[in-house]
């Protein structure tokens, strides 16, 4: 995700600074729980943050609804 966000934004000539901390499968507690994500966000004077769940679980919570 944020590799796409850059794409999308070199194009507007901003310049931008982009990071994130991942874990593949982990979902948003498991990356709360780990100090490496609070610390990132406590330690950068942020415009936005960005948080969203991993993929699978959204579409592993409302399959039924398809």
């Amino acid at each position: 995700m944020p590799f796409i966000f850059q794409k999308m934004v070199e194009k507007s000539k901003r310049e931008i600074y982009i990071d994130s901390a991942t874990k593949p499968g982990a979902s948003l507690l498991e990356l709360y729980n780990e100090n490496e994500t609070l610390e990132k966000i406590k330690n950068e004077k942020w415009d936005y943050v960005v948080i969203h769940e991993r993929t699978i679980k959204a579409l592993q919570e409302n399959i039924a609804e398809f």
